[in-house]
């Protein structure tokens, strides 16, 4: 549902950025969890480091691809790479399937304003 909020609310090169980081990040770091949790976050005790670095690793592939399609900067896309991954890791009272693509997507149109 918060993902197709995003998709009404935003321009569409940002939508479907932030949609894509929100399943990558949070798909990658479901599978990574189960594989490689070997040393917790400071911030988060239920999170590793690995499962950050992998979400992180993943998002920033994947933007590394769309910048150019959607016609977006690589550093804007490696700036959101990074809230994905932080903002998937933080232990937020919210299940993350619904405060993930919410706090991504005012971050993306926030940050849109300073391009």
């Amino acid at each position: 549902i918060s993902c197709l909020v995003l998709l009404l609310l935003l321009p569409e090169p940002l939508a479907i950025l932030t949609v894509i980081y929100v399943l990558i990040a949070d798909n990658i770091a479901a599978i990574c969890g189960s594989r490689f949790f070997v040393k917790p976050l400071l911030w988060n005790k239920n999170k590793s480091r690995e499962v950050t670095r992998c979400a992180l690793f993943a998002t920033f592939w994947v933007g590394y691809f769309l910048a150019p399609l959607l016609l977006l900067p690589l550093w804007f896309t490696s700036l959101v790479a990074v809230l994905a991954a932080l903002f998937e890791s933080l232990p937020l009272p919210i299940d993350d399937n619904l405060s993930l693509p919410v706090l991504l997507g005012i971050s993306v149109w926030l940050l849109s304003l300073l391009m």
